[in-house]
């Protein structure tokens, strides 16, 4: 969710661990067409809709791995992209569950939209940490919520 910088600020993901150490340890998130598709479009799609070359054939194996049919999300705007995806290995989606797993997304999407600025409290608590450890201590958590507890109303 909210990919900023090619790095996302949430990732929730549900596939098998096998094939998330498959695409993880195959570097595929920068050589997946259907993230090359969710860059470039915005909406929803059925994986086999999507004509983008994939010569590393990671459709194929996901296919292997019990992916067949899948949908595609992409939504907001490109500075903070939210992508979902879901799979199934019977048939395709159909429109209706296409339309239900794109309100899932962007409801995601939404909901996890970080706040456009901080407030003051944690503005200071920000510039206590940056300052380094605070009042001497060994700079742990529970120190550090001693030491600014009469300085910053972190609530």
């Amino acid at each position: 969710m909210h990919i900023r910088f090619t790095s996302p600020l949430i990732t929730l993901r549900t596939y098998s661990q096998e094939w998330q150490d498959h695409y993880t340890a195959n570097v595929y998130v920068v050589r997946d067409p259907l993230i090359a598709w969710a860059f470039s479009k915005k909406g929803v799609n059925r994986w086999s809709e999507i004509k983008i070359p994939d010569p590393f054939n990671i459709m194929g194996q996901a296919a292997e791995y019990g992916m067949k049919y899948g949908v595609a999300v992409s939504c907001g705007p490109l500075g903070s992209r939210s992508i979902g995806t879901a799979s199934r290995n019977d048939r395709e989606y159909n429109d209706e569950e296409m339309a239900e797993v794109r309100r899932l997304v962007e409801y995601l999407h939404e909901k996890t939209e970080p706040p456009e600025s901080l407030t003051q409290a944690q503005q200071e608590a920000l510039g206590l940490i940056a300052a380094g450890p605070p009042c001497g201590s060994g700079g742990t958590t529970r120190d550090f919520r001693k030491c600014i507890k009469g300085q910053v109303n972190i609530g």
